[in-house]
């Protein structure tokens, strides 16, 4: 009777073991630092309607990603530009004392941060082809300060959403890999500056001299939107190859399109080139 018991336990374990072991070969994790160049396009329409565009090389996206059961990828991106609107050029203004003065004009600085959580399940999955589908909570915060002479504002966009996550991989050998995210907007609470960045709501803020009070200020001001004032797009292109089981390199093409009509149209887009740098584990 023992020996019976304990030839199912043994059984049992060994068949288990097995189990977690292929859970442990189905399961992917990675970190990955990507560096790339990108193109920078906004016409934000509650400060200009001039069209800011440039190229500019300072983008980082930091990411990790797991694969099982469940799939989940959280990424941050950065990425700053300078643009002018035309060339740069001399210019006179009388100094408080009262003397004229000469100096030329600085290009207008645009910080664009993202911060994404996505979270989904495989839906089809063979040797070659994964498809994912899920949810992605989405978080993007832009600063901008627009320098106009001596004189500049600070104008900061924030939106905070749900979206559609898709994702397919592609194996095409042992080596060679590709992957497409798509991200579309179910509904965001969405935060912009004031017309010309200044109101009456917003000189009474200022008047706390605490930056936390003023952001906190800011961002009450926003409202859940959807489809019809907001809309936005996410999609990431990349290929990597594989030197071994740890590392990989690769290339990786993202665009994001932000667009918003409340009160006015704020619409932006860039198109970036990473290099992939990928460590598995």
């Amino acid at each position: 009777m023992i020996k019976k018991v304990l030839i199912v336990l043994i059984t049992l374990w060994s068949v288990s073991g097995i189990s977690q072991e292929n859970k442990d070969k189905d399961r992917i994790n990675n970190i990955q630092l990507n560096y790339g160049i990108g193109f920078f396009m906004r016409q934000d329409m509650n400060v200009s309607p001039m069209i800011h565009n440039k190229f500019g090389a300072a983008n980082l996206v930091f990411k990790y990603e797991r694969e099982n059961r469940i799939d989940q990828q959280v990424y941050l991106k950065f990425g700053f530009y300078n643009p002018h609107v035309d060339k740069e050029y001399e210019y006179n203004y009388f100094s408080w004392e009262n003397e004229p003065k000469g100096t030329s004009t600085i290009p207008h600085q645009f910080f664009v941060v993202d911060l994404n959580y996505s979270i989904g399940k495989q839906l089809l999955k063979s040797s070659k082809f994964k498809f994912t589908l899920g949810a992605r909570f989405r978080n993007t915060f832009n600063l901008s300060f627009y320098d106009m002479g001596t004189g500049g504002q600070t104008i900061y966009y924030f939106n905070s959403g749900l979206d559609l996550w898709l994702r397919f991989k592609y194996l095409i050998n042992e080596k060679h890999h590709f992957e497409a995210n798509v991200g579309l907007p179910l509904f965001a609470y969405v935060a912009r500056s004031p017309y010309m960045g200044q109101d009456s709501e917003y000189m009474e803020g200022i008047m706390s001299h605490n930056d936390m009070v003023i952001l906190g200020e800011y961002l009450k001001r926003g409202s859940m939107q959807s489809w019809g004032k907001m809309q936005s797009f996410d999609l990431d292109l990349s290929y990597t190859y594989n030197f071994n089981k740890k590392w990989s390199i690769g290339a990786s093409y993202w665009f994001a399109l932000r667009r918003n009509t409340e009160s006015t149209q704020l619409l932006q887009f860039d198109n970036t080139l990473y290099f992939i740098a990928k460590y598995n584990f």
